[in-house]
């Protein structure tokens, strides 16, 4: 959600200040202009992300001994292989976040208005979870072969 909100912000909230316009009058272009706001919503992702997962591992540091780590699977690992691990996790998420913040941004660009911009993001990311859960909507979503687990063409 949060980033549903700074990304839909991100031009709305220019526009809605006032200062989009003397953003547009700037001899740097529209493009430009958008793909400096989208790098700055990633960076938002990846920095929030890593907060979250910083915090939760500190978090976990105070609550429970530090040591080697015992994986869903059973197997042992190493505190700095499991640290690795996590990291690694927070990154994959970030990425994941990159829709969202696309998202974002273009329905900032279709409002002036900052609010409507936050929550027609949010909304669309809480109907898309919502429609997900019908089962009878399943069959709209990709099938995996038996056999390679990858997307059947049809």
């Amino acid at each position: 959600m949060a980033i549903g909100v700074v990304a839909g912000d991100a031009v709305a909230g220019e526009a809605n200040a006032g200062t989009l316009r003397y953003l547009l009058v700037a001899p740097a272009g529209r493009t430009r202009l958008l793909l400096t706001k989208y790098a700055t919503v990633m960076t938002f992702c990846l920095v929030a992300t890593l907060v979250v997962a910083g915090l939760a591992l500190i978090t976990g540091a105070l609550l429970f001994p530090l040591g080697d780590l015992t994986t869903i699977s059973g197997t042992r690992i190493s505190f700095s292989e499991g640290l690795a691990r996590a990291l690694l996790i927070a990154l994959v998420v970030a990425v994941s976040l990159i829709g969202v913040a696309a998202l974002g941004l273009f329905v900032s660009t279709l409002t002036d208005s900052g609010i409507a911009a936050m929550a027609t993001t949010v909304g669309l990311l809480i109907t898309v979870q919502i429609v997900d859960q019908i089962p009878q909507l399943r069959a709209v979503h990709p099938t995996s072969s038996p056999t390679t687990g990858c997307p059947s063409p049809t």
